[in-house]
């Protein structure tokens, strides 16, 4: 229980830092999800990853010329997806 709620943790990092967040972020806190038993895909395809959740699903497109970081609209999507899973409780 102590892991979800690092997890918990992080996911409240990247919603107060929403202008910087980079893919690799969003990578970490579902795969480190998918360890903790929830079920995971993420498809590739060009510039856009989708993710599945368990019944949760959005997308990041991961091609923004001359930074890392995503835009604030992914970041959301993935936020909605926490909150629709009940791992996220928006403040």
């Amino acid at each position: 229980m102590a892991e979800l709620e690092k997890i918990q943790q992080r996911i409240r990092e990247i919603a107060e830092s929403r202008n910087n967040v980079t893919v690799s972020d969003i990578d970490s806190v579902i795969s480190d999800l998918g360890k903790c038993g929830f079920t995971f895909r993420m498809k590739a395809k060009g510039h856009y990853k989708m993710y599945t959740l368990d019944d949760a699903t959005f997308s990041v497109c991961t091609h923004h010329p001359g930074q890392k970081q995503i835009l604030p609209c992914y970041v959301r999507e993935f936020l909605r997806s926490m909150i629709e899973l009940g791992i996220y409780e928006q403040a």
